[in-house]
């Protein structure tokens, strides 16, 4: 019998009491381990060290195999490598221990019953016999698989907008705290400077000129507004070989990396602006030939747009979004066409229309031309060019149109100009139709592709191709070949190289 403190003797009774009240209180403190391991937001394990000092599952929580589709008895006595997806095997913790570990972790692929991946991180403690050896561990797995899948999707997002915006025509950059924290190569091009060179300008206002800085700058204060409206502004940058040049630009609010910014893009307008003053210009003109003069060389550049246009137009696809900049860059250069031809048709003759005057003056009947090319713009070009060459033009957006035109025509065709690759009815197609009822004429094709024409058995009418983009000397070059036929071409440059002969010898 044992005595308390206050030197009373304690009794069995007592003692059995207490060891009841710390025998319940062990239980439930167990039991509350118990379900906290249990009910983890996470798959857990206790690893023992086998035999040879492998690791072996020794317990699991309710999530470990909810997770991989085992039930506990399937899992309780494996060795922890087991449920390792094969890129994982290999990892410190499914290997034979042969000293203490620390406390270590990282990401692991777990493998399901049915062959499925998992992604988590792994967080594991080491645990000790009484005489510091190393006992085994506690691992401890969270699922990220999802995250590593959104991961995943935001890498490839990023790609394809860097993709897409690195081979825009327009130039594009993140403005972020006022510094420059992304550029597409394309707004390289624009200012001069290199990528990294814009990288290091501690503000994008310091690429604008200097007396556009103060309203650039509250632009980019709307462009954050959350009522922002689309609108574009002009304003001049300065590039780093120190010209200044005039940008159309638009801007929006976008996020980049996790906090707000401005998406700036801008396109180049230099060419449009001279094109446009050189058509003011010979506007206000009073001199008609120096009127004319400007108005070809105008519309010679012009229609050079519109080849590389029409070329740029026939590889790229419809819903490739560099497409319908293209299209803008048609439409402007095809209003300053048409500017162009109004110019030339209220009264100022061009070096070319003078082929009028000699033809009337000669009681000559102008050529008749069938173009038949599907793309508007471009048929407006060349139509213009043939018109101011004193052409008459029948002109079809299509092989049926033109089948159609050619058969209500009372007068006679000269010669057919037309696109190789249209919808419904290709050029090779088109001219065997049209042989069909009326008598082989010259064929001039028009073509974007390197492929040559192929020969056509049904007709013997003489063809000659014209790569895009073509300029309207080249074009109206082929048609007096075409008109004139070979032994006028051969009589031609005889009489050029004679009467060069004889300009020598005047010399």
């Amino acid at each position: 019998m044992s005595k308390h403190a206050d030197d009373r003797p304690t009794s069995a009774a007592d003692h059995e009491q207490l060891l009841a009240q710390c025998t319940s209180e062990l239980e439930h403190a167990w039991s509350r381990c118990r379900d906290l391991f249990e009910n983890m937001p996470a798959m857990s394990v206790t690893i023992r060290l086998g035999h040879d000092r492998l690791p072996i599952i020794e317990d699991c929580n309710r999530l470990f195999p909810g997770t991989l589709g085992y039930s506990r008895d399937e899992i309780i006595g494996r060795p922890l490598g087991d449920f390792y997806a094969p890129g994982s095997r290999a990892e410190a913790e499914t290997q034979p221990w042969t000293k203490s570990r620390d406390q270590g972790g990282g990401e692991r692929q777990l493998l399901d019953k049915y062959g499925g991946v998992l992604d988590t991180m792994l967080y594991l403690v080491t645990t000790t016999a009484p005489d510091g050896s190393p006992a085994g561990a506690r691992a401890t797995y969270l699922d990220i698989t999802e995250r590593k899948r959104e991961e995943q999707r935001r890498q490839e997002s990023q790609s394809r907008y860097q993709a897409l915006v690195g081979q825009t025509l327009v130039g594009v950059c993140i403005v972020q705290d006022g510094s420059i924290v992304y550029a597409n190569q394309k707004m390289a091009d624009i200012c001069g400077y290199t990528l990294e060179e814009q990288a290091g300008f501690l503000s994008f206002l310091d690429l604008v000129a200097e007396e556009d800085r103060q309203i650039m700058s509250e632009r980019l204060r709307r462009y954050r507004a959350p009522d922002n409206q689309p609108e574009t502004h002009i304003v001049r940058l300065t590039r780093k070989d120190g010209r200044t040049i005039p940008l159309e630009v638009q801007g929006a609010a976008v996020p980049f990396g996790d906090r707000a910014a401005v998406a700036v893009m801008a396109l180049d307008i230099s060419e449009r602006i001279r094109l446009q003053n050189q058509i003011q210009q010979s506007q206000r003109l009073d001199t008609p030939g120096e009127a004319a003069r400007v108005a070809e060389t105008c519309t010679k550049a012009l229609g050079a747009i519109l080849g590389q246009c029409g070329t740029l137009l026939d590889v790229i696809g419809p819903a490739d979004p560099r497409r319908e900049q293209v299209e803008a860059i048609l439409t402007v250069a095809s209003e300053a066409i048409e500017q162009s031809q109004r110019l030339v048709a209220g009264g100022v003759p061009t070096q070319r229309a003078g082929s009028d005057a000699r033809t009337a003056a000669m009681g000559q009947t102008p050529s008749t031309v069938l173009l038949v090319e599907d793309e508007e713009a471009v048929r407006g070009a060349v139509r213009g060019w043939l018109q101011q060459a004193g052409y008459r033009v029948l002109e079809a957006s299509a092989g049926e149109e033109a089948l159609k035109l050619a058969a209500s025509h009372e007068g006679p065709i000269h010669v057919m100009l037309t696109d190789v690759k249209m919808p419904g009815m290709t050029g090779w197609r088109l001219t065997e139709e049209l042989a069909r009822n009326r008598e082989p004429i010259p064929v001039i094709y028009m073509s974007g592709y390197p492929e040559p024409v192929p020969p056509f058995d049904r007709t013997n009418a003489p063809a000659a191709v014209l790569q895009k983009p073509f300029t309207p000397s080249a074009l109206l070059k082929a048609l007096q070949v075409a008109l004139a036929g070979p032994a006028a071409e051969a009589s031609s440059s005889s009489s050029s190289s004679s009467s060069g002969d004889r300009e020598t010898d005047e010399a």
